[in-house]
């Protein structure tokens, strides 16, 4: 039975939680799959009874080796990874830094640092908490007040 949340070397990972792949993911059988910086979504978490998990990852990149995690999202934009695979070839690390221009209440984001929250939907959306207070929301309660707004996830990139 899937489950709604993991913990994973001590972090909390919940369904919607983003994932990034690292620079490992270039010597793994994903070559050519899977960009390092990629971003994809957690939408299954399987718990074994061996103490490991899986997870189903979604892409909105379309990938012709994938399938739908169980009808989860559409055909050729999910794929379940093994634990081993998810300690080697990803990350958790969502630290952000707006790369674009972005006017939110008058003033340009465009250099700002975060981090990501939560993926809002299937349409490139990041629900992001930013290091200072730009006017916006708590994210739901998920980040500080003043400090959360939704933003195109092609307007941000990882950070160290």
């Amino acid at each position: 039975m899937p489950a709604k949340s993991i913990e994973i070397d001590g972090l909390m990972v919940h369904i919607e939680s983003p994932i990034i792949a690292n620079k490992d993911i270039l010597d793994s059988q994903y070559l050519g799959i899977i960009e390092p910086g990629e971003v994809m979504i957690v939408k299954t978490i399987y718990r074994k009874s061996n103490n490991t998990f899986s997870l189903g990852l979604y892409s909105d990149k379309y990938k012709s080796e994938w399938h739908d995690l169980e009808g989860n999202v559409e055909n050729g934009h999910g794929w379940f990874f093994e634990d081993e695979e998810i300690r080697r070839y990803f990350t958790f690390k969502t630290n952000i830094v707006v790369v674009s221009d972005f006017e939110f209440k008058k003033e340009n984001l465009k250099g700002l640092k975060g981090r990501i929250l939560a993926a809002v939907d299937k349409t490139n959306h990041f629900l992001v908490e930013f290091e200072k207070n730009i006017g916006g929301s708590s994210g739901d309660g998920l980040g500080k007040r003043g400090r959360c707004i939704i933003i195109d996830r092609r307007l941000v990139k990882e950070t160290g």
